[in-house]
């Protein structure tokens, strides 16, 4: 590769063709093999959003919507950063 300068964090992601949060990226997961829960979840998080929005947003009662969102976070489904979830 050799040496190049870098004047911001996007060079290191181009450089290493790393694509960025913000962009949209494509769902690469069966979709079948998932509860409605998941599927509904899934289908919220069109942007990042905040936890308890999301739950709100849903109409599900947290008690159940937080140990699959947690779930859904270990299997690499979704993730957590700046305080919001993201697919």
């Amino acid at each position: 590769m050799g040496a190049m300068s870098v004047c911001s964090a996007d060079d290191i992601l181009d450089a290493f063709d790393i694509p960025r949060e913000n962009e949209n990226l494509k769902i690469n997961f069966d979709t079948q093999n998932l509860s409605p829960l998941e599927n509904k979840i899934i289908s919220a998080l069109t942007e990042p959003t905040a936890k308890d929005d999301l739950i709100r947003k849903l109409g599900e009662p947290a008690n159940e919507v937080n140990p699959v969102l947690s779930m859904m976070q270990l299997n690499g489904l979704i993730k957590e950063s700046d305080g919001k979830l993201r697919v």
